[in-house]
């Protein structure tokens, strides 16, 4: 049996509902089955249980081309910001859709693949409304600078960067990268309490040498050199 996007078309919350269930009747049967979703709760299901393994296909994000590799045991990411670049969607679009999905923060972080434009305003009549009061949502834990996390669906460990934010999402250092990801999708492993020092100089773990050398620089002298984070 194959199943593209199982649970799409209706509230994303409620869609992911019910892939699951489906799936874990499915399981129970023993049938054999491909199922396709973009629900990272989906995948997280596949990851803990038995009899059902994630799987993707590669993608070379530089040139946005498939590899037309598949790896066993691991999910896949989205890149549906980078497709977009490429395909021409303006910049002040893309940074709309990023705000939207991770926060402000991130939005200083997307690079673009080319020179800024947008979509010229030809005089359309703006339609506007009286704003509302939305209540706070509750984020849960909030996760603390150094806080050991394991991220899913793919249980990899990494170190907070950047709290949470006002969009429930924080930002995670990984042995190779840093990742902006939604509170949903990471669970507490160690707190930085039981890690770290009061006083610990979390630049040590965060910035490059090169960095920190800048800085120390920038506080003894005048230097016309610049700090660049290139994540």
């Amino acid at each position: 049996m194959i199943m593209d996007e199982m649970g799409s078309g209706t509230d994303p919350t409620e869609g992911m509902g019910i892939a699951i269930a489906v799936l874990e009747e499915l399981r129970k049967s023993e049938c054999l089955f491909l199922v396709t979703t973009h629900y990272p709760e989906v995948k997280e299901y596949a990851d803990k249980t038995q009899d059902i393994v994630n799987a993707r296909m590669t993608f070379d994000r530089e040139t946005l081309k498939p590899t037309y590799q598949m790896v066993i045991g691991e999910a896949g990411e989205s890149c549906a910001f980078y497709i977009a670049d490429r395909l021409g969607m303006p910049n002040n679009m893309l940074r709309t859709a990023v705000r939207a999905a991770y926060g402000e923060a991130a939005v200083k972080d997307y690079r673009f693949r080319k020179e800024e434009n947008a979509i010229q305003n030809q005089g359309v009549h703006k339609i506007t409304k009286a704003r509302k009061t939305s209540p706070k949502t509750d984020l849960g834990i909030k996760y603390c600078l150094g806080d050991s996390v394991m991220v899913f669906p793919d249980k990899k460990i990494g170190i907070v960067c950047e709290p949470i934010n006002e969009k429930g999402v924080l930002r995670v250092q990984l042995p190779d990268k840093k990742i902006w990801i939604n509170h949903k999708r990471v669970k507490l492993h160690v707190a930085a309490e039981k890690l770290y020092p009061a006083d610990y100089d979390f630049s040590i773990i965060f910035d490059t040498v090169e960095n920190r050398k800048l800085k120390h620089d920038m506080e003894r002298k005048y230097t016309e050199a610049v700090i660049q984070y290139n994540e």
